[in-house]
């Protein structure tokens, strides 16, 4: 369970790096990657 929990931790980590960057870029990557560690 504290695995998982560590998964979305490093993702929500990532688009948030991602997304200070480049938020108009990664927007379609974000809702990517939120839509794999949701399913």
């Amino acid at each position: 369970m504290w695995y998982t929990h560590y998964q979305t931790l490093v993702a929500g980590l990532f688009v948030y790096i991602m997304n200070i960057r480049n938020p108009r870029k990664n927007r379609d990557k974000i809702s990517l990657i939120f839509s794999i560690y949701s399913s």
